[in-house]
């Protein structure tokens, strides 16, 4: 989200809101150590971030859902199925060409080392300057 909405500010664009949500997640809680520091390189301040758990009004009210990794698309699927043409994997708009024939999902990097961490960073980096260009 905090990318994101770097980026959209970045291009000059007020004009669209950028909600995050889980679909595997409890509610307030705060993000982890290795994404505040990677975030913190980008000159964002996460820290005080806290998670909130996806509802059928939020994904109703959304005209993009983006999700990392299919088992979050299947969720939201069941959850409201007419979401589906407004439901992508977030690398689905990586700038990376060689990554168009990879796993479109971003794996979690939730308990894994810092080195995914940045992995998986760098991957979502890429797709949100892909995707600024096309909102």
């Amino acid at each position: 989200k905090a990318l994101l909405e770097k980026a959209l500010k970045e291009a000059g664009r007020s004009d669209v809101e950028v909600i995050d949500a889980g679909t595997q997640t409890i509610g307030n809680m705060a993000p982890t150590e290795f994404t505040v520091k990677l975030l913190a390189g980008e000159g964002i301040d996460a820290s005080s971030h806290l998670s909130a758990q996806l509802t059928r009004k939020l994904i109703r009210r959304s005209d993009l859902i983006l999700v990392m990794e299919k088992v979050h698309e299947r969720h939201i699927l069941s959850m409201e199925p007419e979401a589906k043409k407004r439901l992508y994997l977030l690398r689905e708009f990586s700038v990376d060409e060689s990554a168009k024939n990879l796993d479109p999902a971003i794996a979690d990097p939730i308990g894994k080392s810092f080195e995914i961490y940045q992995e998986c960073f760098t991957i979502i980096k890429q797709s949100i300057e892909r995707l600024k260009k096309l909102l």
